[in-house]
């Protein structure tokens, strides 16, 4: 994130969900969250769940016309799109715990 490195990220978080569907398998992670990650998937956003499952932390590359036609695919699904931002860098950080 501090280096701007959107296609890294993307990486990563793809990867963070296909290391979640290695281990636990496709019967346990459902077909509902799947068919989520996959829909994301299809317009060249990453995915991958927020915890348990039933929710998904999507990363669109290409700004907000990407989200807009992702959000055009999911709605008619029943799935809802909130916008989430990252702080800037000159937010206040927090020490560590």
């Amino acid at each position: 994130l501090e280096r701007g490195d959107a296609a890294e990220l993307l990486r990563l978080i793809d990867c963070n969900f296909d290391l979640r569907r290695q281990m636990f398998g496709d019967a346990v992670l459902g077909g509902d969250n799947l068919a989520m990650v996959a829909l994301a998937r299809s317009v060249g956003c990453a995915a991958k769940f927020t915890g348990s499952g039933g929710a998904a932390l999507v990363f669109c590359p290409q700004g907000q016309p990407q989200a807009e036609t992702l959000r055009a695919l999911a709605e008619p699904k029943g799935l809802v799109l909130v916008d989430a931002h990252v702080a800037p860098a000159t937010a206040v950080r927090l020490p560590p715990a």
